[in-house]
């Protein structure tokens, strides 16, 4: 079960660094976590009668689950340092960053 962290929502500053200054990725989902995500969390919390298909049925999407979704891009398009991506493109580049990350992990 997912619990709500009592921390502040970090802004993307201090994100980007705990990025730069941790490759391996787990800063950035930190950093990204207590804003991006758990507003994600929070908002899917709104509607428990909701199935994962029925909130994210493009024709019938909660606005306001859309619009956290729109946040947390920014914040990773912003993180990345490359301005605004298309879906696609967000993907490939995120996928990029995954496999590099699984390439350094020991066999």
């Amino acid at each position: 079960m997912w619990r709500k962290s009592s921390r502040q929502s970090s802004t993307l500053k201090p994100a980007r660094a705990t990025y730069e200054a941790d490759p391996t990725g787990y800063g950035l989902a930190r950093g990204l976590g207590a804003g991006g995500v758990e507003a994600i969390l929070d908002r899917r919390a709104k509607y428990p009668d909701n199935s994962l298909a029925d909130l994210y049925d493009p024709d019938a999407m909660p606005a306001d689950l859309l619009k956290a979704h729109q946040q947390l891009d920014k914040a990773v398009d912003a993180l990345f340092g490359r301005g605004s991506f298309d879906e696609t493109k967000r993907l490939a580049v995120l996928l990029a960053r995954y496999e590099k990350l699984i390439r350094a992990l020991p066999a």
